[in-house]
C-alpha cells in the first residue's frame, strides 16, 4: 500500500484485541508542524498532536524514524476512540512498520474505520480489494469503497477512483466522471490528478485546450509537493504560456522542483543561471547544477555541461571531454548533444574531422527536433518537444 494513503485503521489494544469504536471522527486541531511542538502538544494531552508526531516518527519527517514509538502513540489515541489514531495504526499493520505485518488485521481495521465514518478507512479497504492484499481481488468492491472514501473527502480515494473510471477498471469507462473525480482530488490536495488535468488541458485531447487551465493545474500540483508540477509550471512561466512571463518566478519554480529531486528542473535552472535569466549570470552555479543532473542521468544536463567545456566558461576548455559529454547525451536522444557533436565533427574542433559522421549526427538531431540541424542535414525540420 502506498504511503500516500496516510492513516487508515481502527482500535487495537495492547492485548492485541481489535475493538470497534462507534465514536465518529472529530474535527482536527490546527497542525503543530515541527516535531518539538508536536511533542509538547502531545504531552499536554492533544491527541492530534500525538498523531502528527506519530506520523513524523513513522515516516522520518524532520525527525529520526521510530516505528515502535509511532505505533505506541497511535495505539494510545486509538484506545481513546480516535479514529485517525486507529487509521494510522492500520497503516502500520499493513506495511509492517512499528508492528508485525498483518494484512487480515489491517483489512478489519480499515473496514471498521470506514463504517465509523472515516474516509481513509474506506480508501484502505478499497486499496486492499484493488491489490488483492489480505483478501481476494475484487475491483468492483474496490470501486464501491473508493466511492465512499471520496464522498467523505478522502483525496486519495477520489484520485484512485478517477484512474479506475479512466481505464474502465471495475467500473464502466467514463471520461467525464474521471475528470470530475480528478478535479475533486486535486482540490483536496492530491497532486497526481492535478498533473493529469494539466496534461489534458494542454493537449486538448479530451478536454478543451486551455494553457491558462494547464498552468493553474501544474502550479497547484507544485504547491502540493509534486516536483514535476514545479518543473512544468516553471517551463510555462518562463515562456508566458497560460500565464504572464516572469523569469524570477520561473527560477523559483525550477529551484523548488530541483530541491525535490526533479532533474529536469535542475537542468532548466542551470540554463537560466548560465544565461542570466531571472537572476544575475552565474556560470559556476550552472555548472554545479548541470554536473549534479548529468551524474544522475539527465542527458540535457550532460549536453549543457559539454557546452561549458567546449567554450571554456567556468572550466578549463576541454574539447575532448565536451565531445564525450555530447556523444553520451546524443546516445540518449538529446537533440542538442547530437547537433553540438555534429558541429565539432564537421569542423574538426579539438577532435578529428569526419564529415560523414557529422552528416549522420545532423540528421539525428533534426529528427529529434533541432531545427538548425535540418539545414545541414537537408531534411524537413521537426518541432522539438519541451525539454
Amino acid at each position: 500500500m502506498s504511503l500516500r494513503l496516510g492513516a487508515l485503521g481502527l482500535l487495537v489494544l495492547s492485548t492485541g484485541c481489535i475493538v470497534p469504536s462507534a465514536k465518529q471522527p472529530k474535527p482536527r486541531s490546527a497542525p503543530c508542524g515541527e516535531p518539538s511542538k508536536c511533542e509538547a502538544a502531545c504531552k499536554a494531552g492533544d491527541e492530534d498532536g500525538c498523531l502528527e508526531l506519530a506520523t513524523q516518527l513513522l515516516y522520518g519527517k524532520a525527525i529520526e524514524k521510530d516505528g515502535p514509538r509511532a505505533a505506541g502513540l497511535a495505539s494510545a489515541a486509538c484506545d481513546q476512540g480516535n479514529q485517525r489514531g486507529c487509521s494510522l495504526l492500520g497503516v502500520m499493520y499493513e506495511l509492517g512498520q512499528g508492528v508485525p505485518r498483518d494484512l487480515a488485521r489491517a483489512f478489519r481495521l480499515y473496514e471498521a474505520s470506514c463504517e465509523a465514518g472515516l474516509g481513509h478507512g474506506c480508501a484502505g479497504v478499497g486499496w486492499l480489494y484493488l491489490e488483492g492484499k489480505g483478501v481476494a481481488p475484487d475491483h468492483s468492491k474496490a470501486a464501491a469503497y473508493l466511492t465512499r472514501a471520496c464522498e467523505r473527502g478522502d483525496r486519495w480515494g477520489c484520485g484512485r477512483l478517477a484512474s479506475m473510471y479512466w481505464a474502465g477498471d471495475g467500473v464502466v469507462q467514463d471520461a467525464q466522471r474521471t475528470f470530475n473525480l480528478a478535479e475533486r482530488a486535486c482540490q483536496l490536495g492530491q497532486p497526481q490528478p492535478c498533473l493529469f488535468l494539466g496534461h489534458q488541458r494542454l493537449s486538448g485531447a479530451r478536454l478543451p485546450r486551455s494553457e491558462d487551465a494547464a498552468y493553474w493545474f501544474y502550479a497547484r500540483a507544485c504547491e502540493q509537493g509534486a516536483a514535476y508540477g514545479c518543473y512544468l509550471a516553471g517551463w510555462m512561466k518562463k515562456r508566458g504560456q497560460g500565464t504572464y512571463t516572469d523569469h524570477a518566478r520561473a527560477l523559483a519554480l525550477y529551484q523548488r522542483g530541483c530541491d525535490w529531486g526533479e532533474l529536469r528542473s535542475c537542468t532548466a535552472l542551470g540554463l537560466m543561471y548560465e544565461n542570466g535569466e531571472g537572476a544575475e549570470p552565474d556560470v559556476g552555479r550552472a555548472r554545479a547544477l548541470y554536473t549534479h543532473a548529468c551524474i544522475n542521468g539527465n542527458s540535457r544536463a550532460c549536453a549543457g555541461l559539454g557546452n561549458l567545456y567546449r567554450s571554456g566558461r567556468s572550466v578549463e576548455k576541454d574539447s575532448v571531454r565536451a565531445a564525450v559529454l555530447f556523444d553520451g547525451a546524443c546516445q540518449k536522444d538529446e537533440a542538442y548533444g547530437c547537433n553540438a557533436l555534429a558541429e565539432m565533427k564537421a569542423a574538426g574542433e579539438g577532435i578529428s574531422a569526419d564529415s560523414e559522421r557529422a552528416r549522420e549526427l545532423y540528421e539525428r538531431a533534426c529528427k529529434l527536433g533541432q531545427a538548425k540541424a535540418c539545414e545541414h542535414a537537408k531534411v524537413p525540420s521537426v518541432v522539438a518537444p519541451p525539454p
